[in-house]
């Protein structure tokens, strides 16, 4: 019907030969060029982070999603430093004072901490140790210096005093503990997100987050995903299997509480991303795809790459998606 009142209408085209790209000749040729391709040694499967809606049970391209406010839960966790010496030296101090050091960190998604591999410092941000008084036990924290008053107003803190101050090392952060819901991981990766809002850190699960995802990788951290398509925890998950990830929230922050690392909690008013077609909230989860690499097997040599990126046919990008 569209064609023929086009062609009543007098638009131009070859009507007796459209382009179809479901055509079987298309499909054909598609199918060499990708067989192709495959033989030269360009595609590999590998994970990428995408947004997942929980009704859908699929990912959403970023024009399927939506933002829209949300009242989440926003908490403040104790990171547990495992070595005292090492944080100590990097402080520049001989050693710590008495009581137990955390690095502290703010996250609205609760549900991701059993997934956590590590804590996130900016390179460019200034912190500092303080000796605090908590609930009437004497305690260290790490916090970015500039946003340090505003995270001890909120955990009721009164008492608090400078110990050091100083930027994250190069070479890595302290050892910590990251979380009690997962085993013990170096603190390493770097990230920005949230950071100049909330206090300068944060909990790090590279398979939660594309910011997340990317450091990970740099520092070779592992992508398990404790999480299923259906949005609940796998069965193998300690104290949340089976549970759908929004409604262990609460249960996520009660485990914290009990074990004395919760800091601090309260709701937390926001922007979040929503299914265009559910209207409900969606995650970010990392899954399996199949990729075609711009680097491997000579795809794209230095040369032919410096030229692409000239004339904007690569737009910046090292990897194209074919899912």
């Amino acid at each position: 019907m569209q064609r023929k009142d086009f062609i009543r209408l007098g638009v131009m085209g070859d009507w007796a030969n459209p382009y179809l790209t479901l055509a079987p000749r298309y499909e054909a040729e598609q199918l060499r060029a990708f067989a192709q391709i495959i033989r030269n040694g360009h595609l590999y499967k590998g994970h990428r982070p995408v947004h997942w809606c929980l009704d859908c049970r699929s990912s959403l391209a970023e024009a399927e999603v939506e933002y829209e406010e949300r009242t989440s839960p926003s908490i403040d966790v104790r990171f547990e430093v495992v070595d005292r010496a090492d944080l100590a030296r990097r402080f520049g101090l001989a050693s710590l004072p008495a009581g137990n050091a955390s690095v502290v960190i703010w996250t609205t998604t609760p549900w991701t901490l059993p997934a956590n591999q590590a804590v996130a410092l900016h390179p460019e941000f200034e912190y500092s140790l303080l000796a605090v008084e908590s609930g009437g036990v004497d305690e260290l924290l790490v916090l970015a210096a500039e946003l340090a008053p505003s995270v001890l107003r909120r955990a009721g803190i009164e008492m608090s005093r400078e110990i050091a101050h100083g930027k994250r090392r190069p070479a890595g952060g302290p050892r910590a503990a990251p979380s009690v819901l997962r085993s013990q991981r170096a603190d390493d990766p770097r990230r920005a997100r949230d950071a100049r809002q909330r206090h300068g850190r944060g909990a790090h699960g590279s398979r939660h987050g594309q910011e997340d995802f990317i450091v990970g990788r740099k520092y070779g951290l592992l992508v398990d995903n404790p999480v299923g398509g259906d949005g609940r925890f796998l069965p193998a998950t300690p104290l949340f299997a089976g549970r759908k990830v929004f409604d262990a929230n609460p249960h996520v922050v009660e485990v914290l509480r009990e074990k004395g690392a919760l800091l601090h909690h309260e709701p937390f008013r926001h922007s979040y991303p929503h299914c265009w077609r559910h209207k409900t909230p969606v995650i970010f989860r990392a899954t399996p795809q199949w990729f075609i690499s711009m680097e491997q097997a000579g795809c794209v040599g230095p040369r032919s790459r410096k030229s692409a990126r000239s004339s904007g046919r690569l737009a910046g990008a090292s990897n194209a998606s074919t899912a």
